[in-house]
Formats: structure tokens, C-alpha cells, sequence
């Protein structure tokens, strides 16, 4: 919508150019071209986005202990959201929560993401 309102707002500078080439409605012509090209520019965006969501699913799902290994924190927000969602799909274990700041590496006792556990 912001690109549409572009066009259409650089349709009054150039109206006179367009009315002579033939465009009738120079408005509503570059309205729709500026439309079209949001929509294009946003669609390749979220496609970026789709893309790496997906690739990060894919390798979580082929070698979780890696990303275990290598991302403890983002591993266990990961498996605590999918098994709030699919309990019992994957049996991995999560509790060797790791924060950030704090002297918690590996106990069993520490608590599994408290900072997300009550907003899910």
C-alpha cells in the first residue's frame, strides 16, 4: 500500500508526460505499478523469511544435538515450544538449561526456560 501511495503521489509531477504518451488515468496507472512492485519486494522478503524458518527446522529435525551442543539457550526455547505444541514427539533432553548471566551450565535441578514457560 505504502509503494501504491508513492505512485500515485508521483503521478502529479508527471501527469503531463503520461497524459501524452497516451495514459489516461497516469494516477491510477502508477498507483498500480507501485502496488505491484510493494508486493513483489514484500513477497521476496517474506520468502527470505519462510526460508530460513524452514532451514532452521530441517537441521534442528537431521542433528538436534548439535544444535544442542552449539546453541544451548535457542536449542531449549526450540524443544520447550515444540513440545508445549506436539508433546512427546521428540525425546531429547532439555533440561540442561543454560542462562545467560547466571552460573546455571547443566544442572538438573535448574528450572526448564522459565523466562518463556509462562508465556506459552
Amino acid at each position: 500500500m505504502f509503494c501504491a501511495c508513492i505512485g500515485y503521489t508521483f503521478a502529479f509531477f508527471v501527469s503531463n508526460s503520461l497524459l501524452s504518451c497516451g495514459i489516461e488515468s497516469p494516477s491510477g496507472f502508477l498507483g498500480t505499478i507501485g502496488a505491484v512492485m510493494g508486493f513483489g519486494v514484500g513477497n521476496v522478503l517474506v520468502s527470505l523469511l519462510h526460508s530460513a524458518v524452514s532451514t532452521i527446522f530441517v537441521c534442528c529435525a537431521e542433528d538436534p544435538l548439535a544444535l544442542q551442543k552449539n546453541h544451548p539457550f535457542e536449542f531449549d526455547v526450540l524443544m520447550y515450544s515444540w513440545q508445549s505444541i506436539h508433546p512427546g514427539t521428540m525425546q531429547i533432553e532439555v533440561n540442561n538449561y543454560t542462562q545467560r548471566g547466571n552460573n546455571v551450565h547443566n544442572d538438573p535441578s535448574a528450572p526448564m526456560l522459565p523466562i518463556y514457560a509462562s508465556k506459552v
